[in-house]
C-alpha cells in the first residue's frame, strides 16, 4: 500500500489556524523570514506527527514480513486513536501473490469487525496501496489511508520506470472520495526494503524491469 496532489489534510482546528493566519496576512506585514508558505508548511508537519507512531509500527510490520520470507509491506487499522488490526504481506509463505498486507487486513476486518465501524476507521499502510489493494479498501468501505512511502519513492528505490495508479483518483472513478494522507516518515521506510527476500521470484522481476 504517484500519490495525487493531496498528499496531506491537516486537522480542522490546523486548518482554521492556517486560514486566520492567511487573512491577518493581509492586513499585516508577516515577521521578516516568515511567509505564509511557512506557516502552511509548519501546520502540515505538525499534522503528520499524530501518524508518526501508526506508521512506524507498520514498518515493523513489514520488517517482519520481509524476515519471515515475504514482501516486506505492513498495514495496520485505527479506530478512535488504537489500534484493532494489524496485517503483514503473506504472497510467498500462503503461495497467494493477492496476499498484500492490505489484503490480509480488509479480509480480517470483514470476518471480524462490525460494518459500522469500517468507513469510521482509518488504514495506515507502510506504503501507498497498490491499484488492486486501494480498489478493494473502496470497495469494503474504507474512506481514509495514511501511508509511509510513496508510489514515487518506491518506484525510484527500485528503479522502475512509468507511472504508479493515484490512489485519490481510482476511487474517483469509482465515485467515492479518499482522504490521502502521506508520505510520513518516508525515509525510515525506504530502508525497510532492504529486508525484501533475495531469493523471492518478484525481487529478479524488479531487477529485469529496473534494467530495462
Amino acid at each position: 500500500m504517484s500519490p495525487a496532489s493531496k498528499k496531506h489534510f491537516p486537522s480542522l482546528f490546523s486548518f482554521l489556524l492556517l486560514t486566520i493566519g492567511l487573512i491577518c496576512g493581509t492586513a499585516h506585514a508577516q515577521p521578516q523570514g516568515h511567509t505564509a508558505d511557512d506557516t502552511a508548511a509548519t501546520l502540515a508537519n505538525a499534522s503528520l506527527k499524530e501518524h508518526e507512531p501508526f506508521i512506524r509500527r507498520c514498518y515493523q510490520l513489514a520488517i517482519d514480513a520481509g524476515k519471515k520470507g515475504n514482501h516486506p509491506f505492513g498495514a495496520l487499522l485505527v479506530h478512535k486513536g488504537k489500534i484493532v488490526l494489524e496485517a503483514e504481506n503473506t504472497v510467498l509463505t500462503d503461495n497467494d501473490f493477492t496476499n498484500h498486507a492490505e489484503m490480509n487486513l480488509i479480509a480480517e476486518a470483514a470476518r471480524t469487525l462490525s460494518r459500522q465501524i469500517i468507513p469510521e476507521a482509518t488504514v495506515y499502510t507502510s506504503c501507498a496501496p497498490c491499484a488492486m489493494c486501494t480498489a478493494t479498501l473502496a470497495m469494503a468501505g474504507f474512506t481514509r489511508i495514511v501511508y509511509g512511502v510513496s508510489h514515487d519513492a518506491l518506484n525510484k528505490r527500485f528503479g522502475l520506470k512509468g507511472k504508479s495508479v493515484s490512489c485519490p483518483a481510482l476511487f474517483k472513478t469509482m465515485g467515492m472520495e479518499l482522504e490521502f494522507v502521506g508520505p510520513v516518515l518516508e525515509k525510515e521506510g525506504l530502508r525497510v526494503f532492504d529486508f525484501w527476500p533475495e531469493k523471492d521470484p518478484h525481487a529478479q522481476m524488479l531487477k529485469k524491469q529496473a534494467r530495462k
